[in-house]
């Protein structure tokens, strides 16, 4: 593993939380990787919210500003989470207005039901995404992603996938650690892939910019992109 990553993971397991969260982001080619850090999330869902703000998760705020600026007001529009664990980004999107129709997409069922029962999805999908999701094209008004295109979760081809079940003229807003661009070898073809959809004429990249604050004190990445 990279140093600079090394670096980081010491830096989130300096902070008291109950889990060793940044151990499982540790990129890995083992088989069975995946079913660990399920195991992970369903084990620690109930405190898994705990463990964020103690880490001062900066993320979901963000993300949340975004989506409410692309929606534009309608609080009905279909959206989706992916990667949505107990439902974060929702907890603060719902800040800042009364949004009704969000589904979400999780593979550990423990957290996704925690984010049910808290009212924050209309439907829940308990699986992997991948370039297969087994969900309509063009079925997304928004379609959004903070933490799941992280080492050991969701490769970054996947975001084809993203795209192709949002609306034409809807937008994907994800966001990651910006680290992560650079030394994961996977997520370092984030960025070309969609530069690449974008030259293809399949989206326009309204957005691609770092902020502060992802967690602790790391930068965070992210892309704006709507769908032609």
């Amino acid at each position: 593993m990279d140093e600079k990553l090394r670096q980081e993971n010491r830096t989130i397991n300096s902070f008291t939380t109950q889990v060793n969260w940044g151990a499982i982001l540790i990129p890995s080619i083992e088989e069975g990787r995946n079913s660990e850090c399920i195991k992970t999330y369903d084990d620690n869902a109930n405190i898994y919210d705990d463990d964020m703000d103690c880490l001062n998760y900066g993320a979901p705020p963000v993300l949340a500003e975004a989506i409410h600026k692309y929606a534009k007001g309608d609080t009905n529009i279909r959206m989706l989470d992916i990667g949505c664990g107990t439902g974060l980004i929702v907890r603060e999107l719902q800040k800042l207005a009364h949004y009704t129709n969000v589904d979400g997409l999780e593979p550990a069922a423990r957290m996704l039901k925690v984010g049910i029962e808290k009212g924050y999805y209309k439907k829940g999908y308990n699986q992997f995404f991948g370039l297969d999701s087994g969900i309509e094209k063009d079925s997304y008004d928004i379609i959004f992603s903070v933490g799941a295109f992280v080492p050991n979760h969701i490769k970054a081809v996947a975001v084809k996938e993203v795209c192709r079940i949002t609306k034409p003229g809807g937008f994907a807003i994800i966001a990651t650690r910006a680290s992560y661009m650079t030394i994961d070898k996977d997520l370092a073809q984030l960025r070309p892939i969609i530069q690449e959809m974008e030259r293809q004429g399949e989206i326009r990249i309204v957005e691609d910019r770092e902020f502060d604050n992802y967690f602790i004190n790391l930068t965070g990445q992210l892309f704006v992109l709507q769908k032609v």
